[in-house]
């Protein structure tokens, strides 16, 4: 399959992330915060992958 017909997702709604702090400003440690839905634009995807789901049921994806 060649690169140019590769359509990349418009975006992808993510669920209940937890962000991790980046850095610590004047010795004082961020705790991590969950967000609520998280956008990622198509552009920043570069790739996608998948744990084994065999034994999940619907309701905990």
């Amino acid at each position: 399959m060649s690169l140019e017909k590769y359509h990349y997702p418009r975006g992808l709604v993510q669920k209940a992330k937890i962000k991790y702090p980046q850095k610590c400003y004047n010795g004082v440690i961020e705790e991590p915060r969950v967000l609520g839905l998280v956008m990622v634009p198509g552009r920043h995807i570069v790739s996608i992958h998948l744990d084994d789901t065999t034994n999940c049921n619907r309701e905990t994806m």
